[in-house]
């Protein structure tokens, strides 16, 4: 018996799609748009003092809407701004 390869970090590594410009591309005006966004949704939800926490429901009317896309552009902007965030989609 032959031992079994052990994977390189390259192939470890996740790739994350391309359509997750806060992400690839923090610097672009789409990004700039993601980041628009929840701030007006973090200062909304300031303005009601419910800060200690913020929860965000998606919910798209078909599939290939882009509400994926939207979240995780959404999460990933937070989470640029030293927030902490957990993602979970249940399709």
């Amino acid at each position: 018996l032959q031992p079994l390869a052990r994977p390189s970090q390259a192939t470890l590594r996740p790739t994350l799609a391309p359509e997750l410009t806060a992400f690839h591309a923090p610097e672009s005006p789409e990004a700039a748009r993601y980041l628009e966004l929840f701030t007006a949704v973090r200062d909304s939800a300031a303005a009601r003092a419910v800060l200690d926490h913020l929860i965000l429901m998606f919910s798209g009317l078909r599939t290939g809407a882009g509400t994926t896309t939207l979240a995780l552009n959404l999460a990933i902007s937070a989470a640029r701004q030293a927030k902490r965030v957990l993602v979970v989609d249940a399709n």
